[in-house]
């Protein structure tokens, strides 16, 4: 299957059921969809993104400093942080992808494949 790239419309090539991110130009693209994210939004999926393979979750203070650096108290960001993280999720929903988030001690976000979970089944 191939999708069309939204900027200039040529087919982007290999467009299988894998995924490929690109940071430089905050797009996400395969499963026969494609997305663009603004900049704040690419950084923190990034965090994520890396953080994949290894399936360790990662708290708000980390995507926090990615991401915006150091503005504002420690609520502000964590509430800009859990805004922006809501965005992407729904940005990633085509994909199959979504960001689990658990609270507590160990509490953090992970990056969510659920159709690699499905054929793991």
């Amino acid at each position: 299957m191939n999708i069309a790239c939204p900027c200039c419309g040529r087919p982007i090539a290999n467009a299988d059921d894998s995924l490929r991110w690109n940071p430089v130009t905050r797009t996400l693209a395969g499963r026969g969809t494609f997305t663009e994210m603004t900049v704040v939004e690419a950084a923190m999926f990034d965090v994520l993104w890396t953080s994949r393979p290894t399936g360790k979750r990662v708290g708000s203070q980390e995507i926090a400093s990615q991401s915006y650096g150091h503005c504002g108290g420690p609520l502000s960001v964590r509430v800009r942080v859990c805004e922006t993280l809501q965005r992407v999720g729904d940005l990633l929903a085509p994909f199959g992808l979504s960001i689990d988030t658990s609270r507590g001690r160990c509490g953090g976000y992970r990056l969510v494949d659920h159709r690699a979970e499905r054929q793991a089944a």
